[in-house]
């Protein structure tokens, strides 16, 4: 388990190309349904993240289940993505096209998400400003400790 490392993975809201906004637990729906997630160019640990990782999900934004943990799961794979994949996210809704894609298995949502302003204290990566809390969300993936993910999936 030590070279297991563990992750958060933030979903924001986005707009339909209608220009309506969707909301991020519904990208995460369908991302989950697939038990794929696509990295961008620019996502932080997006070359590191490896088969046998940890993972949980974040959802940002403003709608249903904002600013909470909602699932976890385990990477199976890292892949470049091709077209041969398809398109990750619905095809309704206006997003990049990624660099890799993440093959996920062990997929659990829980039956009540986890809302991170109630476990602020027992995480290590939060600001000691806790106003700022939500800057240690930005970026798309963040690196966590394994007591950090504990603290969400419970020991």
């Amino acid at each position: 388990m030590n070279d297991t490392n563990c992750y958060i993975f933030v979903v924001t809201d986005t707009e339909y190309f209608s220009g309506l906004k969707c909301g991020a637990m519904e990208v995460y729906e369908t991302r989950a349904a697939k038990k794929m997630w696509p990295l961008y160019d620019r996502t932080r640990f997006r070359t590191l993240v490896k088969s046998g990782d940890l993972c949980l999900f974040y959802i940002a934004g403003s709608k249903i289940n904002a600013q909470s943990v909602v699932s976890s799961a385990v990477v199976t794979s890292n892949v470049a993505w091709t077209r041969r994949f398809g398109v990750v996210d619905s095809e309704s809704v206006l997003t990049d096209q990624p660099s890799s894609v993440l093959n996920l298995e062990k997929i659990n949502t829980f039956s009540s998400p986890v809302k991170v302003r109630s476990v602020l204290d027992d995480l290590s990566f939060i600001p000691k400003n806790r106003e700022k809390w939500g800057t240690s969300f930005q970026g798309g993936v963040r690196q966590i400790s394994h007591a950090d993910y504990k603290v969400f999936v419970g020991s």
